[in-house]
């Protein structure tokens, strides 16, 4: 399991497949997600985990609060293991009982750890329709992300056309905000993060 401040990220199990139906499914999530897809059922799901076992370019993982209680869906998609990079997503189940509570830039700060710490990736990358402001604020705001991109009436989603935003993040972007010291591996000695959050961006 990966700690972060407020949730875990935990490897997908057989057993999350109802919880991954109900996500995929979601409405509100279906809106704020690039792709489209028609609804997925039971066996497609098992499909799509099976699929997951032996895939190495694909991993994901269950975004749980502390006290275990599911919350949403992240990981890394399509990793390029020549040139270190991947993409990432997350997909959370907005609730009164969870909206605003930061679990979504938690998740994301502590998959930027796991990312560019554990699995030594170089950059992580994303995309964003540009209606979906809180993702958007929570990946480029408060977790060190930058627009790099934007394409114009790209996605057709509710009936007409949306700008594309493509986003990324490099270990230095990750290091300059000001408590990513708090998500860097416990393993790394207190000295060598000290060096690293000296780092010149430049």
């Amino acid at each position: 399991m990966i700690r972060g401040k407020k949730v875990i990220l935990r490897p997908l199990e057989e057993s999350d497949l109802d919880f991954c139906q109900v996500l995929y499914n979601d409405e509100h999530i279906r809106d704020m997600v690039v792709g489209w897809d028609f609804p997925s059922s039971k066996k497609n799901q098992k499909i799509w985990f099976e699929s997951l076992i032996k895939d190495k370019r694909n991993i994901r993982f269950i975004v749980e609060t502390k006290k275990r209680e599911r919350l949403g869906l992240t990981g890394l998609w399509n990793i390029d293991w020549h040139n270190r990079s991947s993409l990432t997503a997350i997909k959370l189940l907005v609730t009164k009982k969870t909206a605003g509570k930061g679990y979504g830039r938690d998740a994301i700060m502590v998959m930027n750890a796991f990312s560019f710490f554990n699995v030594g990736l170089h950059k992580l990358w994303c995309e964003i329709l540009d209606y979906n402001i809180p993702s958007l604020k929570a990946y480029t705001e408060r977790s060190g992300w930058k627009i790099e991109g934007k394409l114009r009436k790209h996605i057709f989603k509710n009936g007409s056309y949306h700008n594309l935003y493509f986003i990324g993040c490099l270990k230095e972007d990750f290091l300059s905000v000001p408590d990513s010291n708090e998500y860097i591996p416990s393993s790394i000695p207190e000295g060598m993060r000290r060096i690293l959050r000296k780092i010149d961006p430049e």
